[in-house]
């Protein structure tokens, strides 16, 4: 991200105008590191809020899960 005079671009595209909704589409979130607001879910449902805007099926969402339980055995 590069701020320029009151301006963020990101890849070279102005964002700073656009509303959460889409910024999250685009795959851009704020990281909510050590501020506890999840720390009440489990694993799984923690994994799953990053799949909150996915638009494919749940089968590839589990395909997905799968992969990466086989990086991280439960």
């Amino acid at each position: 991200m590069v701020t320029s005079r009151g301006r963020i671009l990101y890849q070279g595209k102005r964002i700073d105008r656009l509303t959460p909704n889409v910024l999250v589409r685009r795959g851009i979130v704020q990281v909510m590191e050590d501020r506890r607001c999840l720390e009440h879910l489990a694993v799984e449902e923690y994994l799953m809020t990053g799949a909150y805007t996915r638009r494919d099926s749940k089968a590839a969402i589990r395909t997905d899960l799968d992969l990466v339980y086989s990086y991280f055995p439960i």
